[in-house]
Parts: structure tokens; C-alpha cells; sequence
């Protein structure tokens, strides 16, 4: 009696596993085009996904670029070894007693590329006026990397990995003390060391 019935739960698992096989055949079968108009419908939809798949990655990495513009006022990139740039900050529209905060972000990459080496920096700032006071921070810390008067200041021993997109931001805070003249302006170098 228990042979019969091995033999009848024998036959039922093998008729389930055929029709199983069958099932997903049929499955494959109808998601497999025939035509060439189902090939070119399909190949269309693949490319079509393809497309909007990059574009939602392009849209990402823009909005973050331009986050990271919003953040600063001024951003300098070094992606080689020799790179010197330099910028102005007018203080020409300040008056007495007022305080401003301008933000700049050193980073390793521009639209193009990124930096292959790691790359070591310093900071150069020169004021051409002692009608202001100047403090720079880098980041979040709450240590001002200036020293009290003085007209030019350099901040060395600053580096950006190669191993990713990095940035360093500083704030640079100003307050004046007298009235400002026209010509009265802070100069910004940012050189890589090699």
C-alpha cells in the first residue's frame, strides 16, 4: 500500500514540476519578441529607459553642483599641481561698523575633472586697508586662522585627497572700523604647492 501511494506522490510531483516548466516556458515565450516590429518596440523601450535612467543621474549631480555654488560666493578649484588663482573682495560698499561674511570653497574638481594627485595648498590674504578687521575660519571650527594686525597673511598646510570630489569652505568675516575707501579691497591667493 505505502509503494502505491510513493508512486501516485511520485507522479503528482512530476506532473506539478512539468506544469510548472510549462508556465514559465510560456511566460519566457511571451516576453521573447517574434516580429521585428516587437524587436524594434522592444529595443526602443530599453534604449528609452536607458535614457531617462543617465538623465535622473545628470539631474542629480547638477543640483548638487549647484547647492555647492549657493553655498559660497566665490569657488576655487585646484585639479593640478601648479594652479594659482586669485580673487578681490570689494569692500568698497561697506560702511562703518558694519560686519559681513564672504564664503569661499577650495575643492579638487571643477566641470571637467577631478584632481589625480592629492593636493597641497596655502592661503595668501592681503588687505590694502587698516580701516578693517578681518577674521578667516575654515569650516566649523572656531579657531580664526589670522593673527590681529597684520596686512598679509599666509595659512599653509592644507591639502584635498585624490580618492574623491572634496572641498574645504572658509569664511571670511569683516568688520569695519573706519570708512572705507573706494580702492580699499582684500586679495585672496590660492596657490597648490607642490
Amino acid at each position: 500500500m505505502e509503494k502505491g501511494n510513493n508512486k501516485k506522490s511520485v507522479v503528482k510531483k512530476v506532473k506539478n514540476a512539468r506544469k510548472k516548466s510549462k508556465f514559465k516556458n510560456k511566460i519566457i515565450n511571451k516576453l521573447i519578441p517574434k516580429t521585428t516590429s516587437e524587436i524594434i518596440l522592444s529595443v526602443t523601450l530599453i534604449v528609452f529607459l536607458i535614457i531617462v535612467v543617465f538623465l535622473v543621474i545628470k539631474a542629480i549631480s547638477l543640483k548638487q553642483e549647484m547647492s555647492n555654488k549657493k553655498d559660497a560666493d566665490f569657488i576655487i578649484p585646484i585639479v593640478d599641481k601648479s594652479t594659482n588663482n586669485d580673487f578681490k573682495v570689494d569692500l568698497s560698499n561697506l560702511e562703518v561698523d558694519d560686519i559681513k561674511e564672504y564664503k569661499f570653497m577650495v575643492t579638487n574638481y571643477n566641470d571637467e575633472r577631478t584632481a589625480k594627485e592629492d593636493i597641497n595648498y596655502q592661503i595668501e590674504l592681503s588687505k590694502n586697508s587698516d580701516a578693517v578687521a578681518v577674521k578667516l575660519y575654515k569650516g566649523k571650527e572656531d579657531k580664526n586662522l589670522l593673527t590681529d594686525n597684520q596686512k598679509t597673511f599666509t595659512i599653509k598646510d592644507n591639502s584635498l585627497s585624490k580618492e574623491k570630489k572634496s572641498k574645504d569652505m572658509y569664511y571670511l568675516i569683516v568688520r569695519v572700523k573706519d570708512e572705507v575707501q573706494k580702492k580699499d579691497n582684500i586679495l585672496i591667493k590660492i596657490s597648490s604647492i607642490n
